[in-house]
């Protein structure tokens, strides 16, 4: 009743909880309730594929990243933009940020 609404807004949540109805996979990909819809026999090799790109992603980038976005519902903007300013200045000192921004900047 808190994520619901804010995921795919109060009106679309109201339906789903007051009448318990059942959405489609297209549907609940439609609106936002999932990003990704994958064959039942494909879902295990869609996993690998997923958790092999987050393997390469700056892992202390994802972790901030995951905080900001689970703090972006709670916070105000301004509160919210503070925040986000100061996770950017701690991932800016990092080697990983220096060799990344190396490497973007070689080509």
């Amino acid at each position: 009743s808190y994520i619901l609404p804010r995921m795919i807004g109060y009106s679309r949540a109201a339906e789903l909880i007051y009448l318990g109805r059942t959405l489609s996979a297209e549907e609940a990909r439609r609106i936002g309730l999932v990003f990704r819809i994958v064959p039942g026999d494909r879902l295990l090799e869609e996993a690998e594929r997923v958790a092999d790109m987050l393997v390469k992603q700056p892992f202390q980038a994802l972790v901030e990243s995951k905080v900001l976005l689970r703090r972006s519902v709670l916070d105000g903007l301004m509160k919210h933009v503070r925040v986000e300013n100061d996770a950017l200045l701690r991932l800016a000192g990092t080697e990983e940020f220096r060799e990344r921004v190396k490497r973007f900047l070689e080509g």
